[in-house]
């Protein structure tokens, strides 16, 4: 099951980030052989936009947010993607209050104007949550489409990763001439940030078969108000801009070794990495948590490449 599934990946343009992840995940599913993924589609959930602007012009800055409604069910995993249509530009976005807990891939705006994410829901969820917060320009008149991609998706909390059925709903809104009234911008989206991200803590791992049996950092931070910017780790005696999982360069990582995690307002906050060395069998249960969800994370994303593309 090991080599298929790594014959399927290698299919696969993953960056050597990813790989690495992949790798670790892989490793999980063979000490954990008892996963299993399911692609039925048996319950339904929705993406939608939400939205108080309405009559915009040319140059107007507004503000949308993207939620999901799970319809009540329980789940844990999303991967999004957005497209702007020509005429809209999208200059920020913030995760502030999402209920996104740990990203398996951070918000990022493509060169062609697309933002794509994707992440974990410790616990599951289930209610109407925001996902992200959004801020764009009018760049031009006429009928302009914010829309969800064909391959976004959401998962279950059901230990097996199913994937649940879902809705989209598009947001279409028309811009018109400058002519009617001058250009408005909002507020930005974290101008009242002032408080820090909230308390983390960096875990140590090992596992002989991943990173060449060296040890790398695990973190997740959250951030309720602006959203995080990036992380920074200390180790080898600078600060160095870092995503998890980190493979450590000073392996005696009892030399002071520290991740800072700073909000899009500048503030930042900043943990020790814990002296005790910890063994794959003796992680916690956010340690486990990673593992294994971001493993059915990454099987689904390979499922729907393989055979629904």
């Amino acid at each position: 099951m090991i080599l298929v599934f790594w014959l399927i990946i290698g299919q696969d343009k993953f960056s050597m980030i990813k790989f690495q992840k992949i790798k670790i995940f892989c490793t999980i599913l063979l000490i954990t052989s008892c996963w299993l993924v399911t692609t039925a589609s048996v319950s339904a959930a929705t993406l939608y936009f939400n939205t108080s602007d309405d009559g915009l012009v040319v140059g107007d800055i507004f503000t949308i947010e993207v939620w999901l409604d799970t319809e009540n069910e329980d789940v844990n995993a999303i991967d999004v993607d957005l497209d702007f249509s020509l005429g809209l530009r999208c200059k920020d976005f913030s995760d502030g209050g999402s209920i996104v807990s740990l990203w398996m891939e951070r918000p990022q705006l493509s060169e062609d104007n697309k933002i794509s994410f994707s992440g974990l829901i410790p616990g599951g969820f289930r209610a109407d949550g925001l996902l992200l917060k959004l801020t764009l320009e009018a760049k031009s008149e006429g009928l302009r489409i914010v829309s969800f991609g064909e391959d976004s998706g959401v998962l279950l909390n059901d230990g097996k990763g199913t994937v649940a059925e879902l809705r989209i709903e598009n947001y279409e809104l028309r811009i018109q001439s400058e002519e009617i009234r001058s250009p408005r911008e909002v507020e930005s989206l974290y101008i009242s940030d002032v408080d820090p991200p909230e308390s983390f803590e960096p875990k140590v791992i090992q596992l002989d078969n991943v990173f060449e049996g060296k040890y790398f950092v695990i973190f997740s931070a959250q951030d309720k108000d602006s959203g995080i910017d990036y992380y920074e780790v200390f180790d080898g005696g600078e600060w160095i801009v870092a995503e998890s999982p980190y493979v450590l360069k000073n392996q005696d990582f009892r030399k002071n070794i520290q991740v800072k995690v700073v909000d899009k307002s500048g503030n930042e906050r900043i943990e020790k990495v814990s002296s005790e060395k910890s063994s794959f069998w003796y992680a916690n249960y956010l340690v486990w948590f990673i593992m294994t969800g971001g493993l059915l994370y990454v099987l689904w994303k390979v499922l729907k490449v393989k055979f629904f593309a």
